[in-house]
C-alpha cells in the first residue's frame, strides 16, 4: 500500500526539520519547499495527498500559494496552514479562503497527526461517493474497450475496406449488404454510448430528483417501443400488444423509450423467433402495470433481480450483451415517479417483467 504524500511549505528549517522527522516516524512520505515558488514546483512531480503551509515567506506566502494551488493543480487537496501568530486576523484570512485547517505555531506532534488523519478521512468521506461512480464508470470504459465497442467498430472498418476494394466493381446488392452491417455496427455504438450517458445521469441525485410537470400518455409510447424493437428483430408475427388502459405519466417521451427500450429487448434477445413476446398495460391496485413476457431460455428471474451494473449473464450463451446496465437505467427511470421494476418466473420458460407505477403520481 502506498504512503501518504504530505507537502510541507516553510522557511524555517528546525521547524521543518521537526516535522519531517515526526511524520516520517508515522509512515508518511515527506516533501518540503521553502517557499510557495519551490511548493508548485514539487507539486508537479511529487502530487501531495494534503499539504501543510506557514503562511509568513520569502518570495511567495502561503496566501498566494494556496490561491495558485488550488487555481492551477488542484481544488481538492486538504490544506492546512501554519501560523506563527494566534492572531484571529491570520487565522480567519486563511479559512475565509478556503483552507481546511490550520495550526498554530509552535506546533505539537500529536496536534499534527490528527490534524492530518482528521482532514484525510474527512476528504474519503466527502469524495466516496463520487469515487465509487468513477469506478463503475471505469468498468464501463473497460467493457466496451475489450468487447462491446470493439466488435461493431471491428465490422464497420472491415466493411469498409471491402466497398473500398470493391469500389470499381461491387455490385449494388452486394453494396446494399455491406452498408447494412456497417449501419447496424454505427447504430450499436451510438446506443452504447446513449446508455453510459444515460447511466451516468441517472447517478446524480440532481436529475434522480427532477420530475417533469407534464404528463405523457403511456401505452401508445411503449406500444411504439415494442414495434421498433420487434422489426428489429424481424419478428413482427411474434409480437403481442394490450394497451387498453392508457394512463398519464410525469416522464417525458425520452424517459420512457429508456425505460422500456432495454426490457422490451430482453424479451426478444433471449427468445427465439416462434415465441410470443407479449406488452400489456393495465391498471391494477391503483397501478399503471407494463408488463412484458416472453418465453425464452433465460434461467431464472432472480439472476435479473439480483445482478448489478457493468455485470454481464449468460455470456458463453448469448452475444452482443451490452454493457449490464440497461435494467439499472430502467430501475432509476421508474423510481423518478415512485415505481419499481420485479422480474417473474414465466411458465413453462421466460421471464415476466413487471414496472409498475402509481396512477396517482
Amino acid at each position: 500500500m502506498s504512503k501518504t504524500k504530505v507537502l510541507l511549505v516553510d522557511d524555517e528549517p528546525k521547524l521543518v526539520e521537526i516535522l519531517q522527522e515526526i511524520l516520517e516516524l508515522h509512515e508518511f512520505e515527506i516533501a518540503v519547499a521553502m517557499d510557495g515558488f519551490q511548493a508548485l514546483e514539487k507539486c508537479k512531480e511529487f502530487n501531495p495527498d494534503i499539504i501543510l503551509c506557514d503562511i509568513m515567506m520569502p518570495r511567495m506566502d502561503g496566501f498566494t500559494f494556496f490561491k495558485q494551488f488550488r487555481e492551477t493543480v488542484n481544488g481538492n487537496t486538504p490544506f492546512i496552514f501554519l501560523t506563527a501568530k494566534s492572531e484571529y486576523s491570520d487565522i480567519r484570512a486563511g479559512m475565509l479562503q478556503g483552507a481546511d485547517d490550520y495550526l498554530v505555531k509552535p506546533v505539537r506532534g500529536n496536534e499534527v497527526i490528527h490534524v492530518i488523519e482528521t482532514r484525510l478521512l474527512r476528504k474519503t468521506q466527502i469524495l466516496s461517493p463520487e469515487l465509487k461512480r468513477v469506478e463503475k464508470l471505469e468498468q464501463a470504459i473497460g467493457l466496451i474497450t475489450m468487447h462491446e465497442f470493439k466488435n461493431p467498430l471491428t465490422a464497420i472498418i472491415g466493411f469498409l475496406d471491402l466497398i473500398k476494394s470493391k469500389i470499381d466493381t461491387i455490385e449494388k446488392d452486394l453494396l446494399e449488404e455491406y452498408l447494412n452491417y456497417i449501419e447496424f455496427g454505427a447504430k450499436r455504438i451510438v446506443s452504447l454510448l446513449t446508455k453510459v450517458t444515460t447511466w451516468h445521469q441517472m447517478q446524480n441525485p440532481v436529475n434522480q430528483s427532477h420530475q417533469g410537470e407534464s404528463r405523457t400518455e403511456l401505452s401508445s409510447n411503449v406500444g411504439q417501443i415494442a414495434l421498433e424493437i420487434a422489426k428489429k428483430y424481424h419478428r413482427i408475427n411474434d409480437l403481442t400488444l394490450q394497451l387498453k388502459f392508457k394512463p398519464l405519466i410525469h416522464l417525458s417521451p425520452e424517459l420512457i423509450k429508456a425505460c422500456f427500450s432495454e426490457l422490451i429487448d430482453n424479451a426478444f434477445k433471449f427468445s427465439h423467433t416462434g415465441d410470443h413476446v407479449r406488452v400489456s398495460v393495465c391498471s391494477e391496485d391503483l397501478k399503471c402495470v407494463v408488463s412484458i413476457e416472453d418465453n425464452g431460455n433465460r434461467s431464472c428471474a432472480s439472476e435479473l433481480t439480483e445482478y448489478k451494473p457493468f455485470t454481464q449473464f449468460g455470456k458463453k450463451e448469448f452475444e452482443q450483451q451490452g454493457l449490464g446496465i440497461g435494467i439499472n437505467i430502467s430501475k432509476s427511470i421508474a423510481a423518478l415517479v415512485k415505481g419499481e421494476v420485479e422480474f417473474l418466473n414465466n411458465k413453462p420458460t421466460g421471464i415476466v417483467t413487471k414496472v409498475s407505477i402509481p396512477i396517482n403520481e
